[in-house]
């Protein structure tokens, strides 16, 4: 039966990602853009990605250059050299600590060093240049004629960049905010204060023009009007909620994760295994399943236990038979300061399909981030912040069946009210 085809708005995408593209956002705008009519589209993006077979939406990358004034050049002279002597002193201070095999700290070092903490003069150069739009892409899309152009930024020069085709084909802007890009691309520092100033006078401006836009969280949705104001709507990934899932009865429990290991995820999921390491001590109850990109397994599974069975990344259509065959569902978040910068207003992609799953949440992070207080607000889940405590959740789901079938149904239900793809989906199409 041929699919049927939403037919609406002609929208330019801006993104870092297009629809489709083999990462969180990718697979969030295929769920949201199902059915739409691919001529309906045009999309532009910035990041090298692969995208999943099976769509039908055109997308072509593009590099987002900027104008460089003659004038300016210092500047970027002294921000290389500047960028080159703090790579000397990584390595120092990496080479002075091979002993004592201290490699959390190293990589919340790195972190550091590779984040928003060496750009406060990048915002200096993104104030001031141009970006440069080529005349190849002007012409496609005069000739598209986009009603609305949707744009997840990310990024200050991708916000000038849209900023300049809104004004050249006189186009509405809808912003679909996913994280706190805003505050994590430059340190606060009075040497960025007068860009940082700008930059947020300048998103404002479109956070008001009068539509309503997105958030990708509820926590991200209360910051955004607190900061600029304006309207949002809460758009973020869906899944498709029929009837309950039923119940595996594996004898040995599977936890299962499914995701990156980025942002010292892998360290928090390294203390699951060592819990469930001690629980099987007296007999084999559980077993631990990551499911994660290859690259991130390669890098990472060495500070991990080995206990835990690794399993290479497999495509988002068949993530449900995953999650069908698990016996709890686990997701993590790092407590380092360092990392929170990142992810205290996100809601991980994956919570809807593990909520559509019916399988027990279980929670295992700091409290003060977007998708532990999405979860609490919610009474979904349940939230661990130490080992004894989750050897506790573990053993009382594991032998408790009313517990287990209780917070199982929990998540089902609310998730169902906030994520199920028809729901969200018409929210999205409201929104643009």
């Amino acid at each position: 039966m041929p699919a049927t085809y939403i037919r609406s708005k002609r929208i330019l995408i801006v993104n870092p990602f297009p629809i489709g593209a083999n990462c969180p956002t990718g697979i969030m705008m295929k769920n949201l853009f199902y059915n739409y009519e691919a001529n309906n589209i045009l999309q532009y993006y910035t990041n090298k990605c692969a995208i999943n077979d099976g769509i039908s939406y055109t997308a072509k990358q593009i590099h987002i250059s900027i104008r460089l004034p003659y004038t300016l050049i210092l500047i970027k002279i002294i921000r290389r050299a500047i960028s080159t002597s703090k790579k000397l002193m990584n390595k120092l201070l990496n080479s002075n600590s091979r002993d004592r095999e201290c490699h959390e700290t190293q990589k919340d070092h790195r972190l550091r060093a590779t984040g928003y903490n060496n750009q406060s003069i990048g915002a200096w150069e993104d104030m001031i240049y141009n970006v440069n739009i080529e005349k190849q892409i002007i012409q496609e899309i005069n000739i598209f004629k986009p009603e609305v152009i949707y744009t997840q930024v990310h990024s200050y020069r991708m916000l000038k960049y849209v900023i300049k085709i809104a004004r050249i084909t006189m186009c509405p802007i809808v912003v679909h905010t996913l994280d706190d890009w805003m505050n994590t691309t430059y340190k606060k520092s009075w040497i960025s204060t007068i860009p940082l100033l700008y930059f947020d006078k300048l998103f404002g401006k479109i956070l008001n023009n009068g539509k309503m836009h997105m958030v990708g969280s509820l926590a991200m949705l209360s910051y955004m009007k607190n900061r600029y104001g304006g309207q949002y709507e809460f758009i973020a990934n869906c899944s498709t909620y029929s009837e309950m899932p039923s119940k595996r009865n594996n004898k040995i429990k599977k936890v299962v994760y499914t995701g990156g290991l980025m942002l010292e995820r892998y360290l928090v999921l390294d203390q699951i295994a060592k819990s469930i390491n001690i629980i099987n001590s007296k007999g084999k109850l559980y077993e631990m399943h990551i499911y994660a990109p290859k690259e991130h397994i390669d890098g990472y599974k060495k500070y991990m236990q080995t206990s835990i069975v690794f399993h290479d990344s497999i495509a988002n259509d068949d993530v449900i038979n995953i999650l069908d065959e698990s016996d709890v569902l686990v997701h993590v978040e790092s407590f380092s300061p360092n990392v929170i910068n990142y992810t205290k207003y996100s809601l991980s992609t994956k919570i809807p399909e593990y909520l559509a799953s019916g399988r027990p949440l279980i929670y295992y992070g700091p409290w003060d981030v977007g998708v532990a207080c999405f979860l609490r607000k919610n009474k979904i889940g349940i939230q661990v912040q130490s080992n004894s405590r989750l050897i506790d959740v573990l053993l009382q789901l594991f032998y408790d069946v009313e517990y287990y079938n209780e917070t199982a149904r929990a998540g089902y239900r609310i998730g169902r009210e906030y994520f199920d793809s028809t729901i969200m989906r018409r929210k999205f199409m409201k929104c643009i």
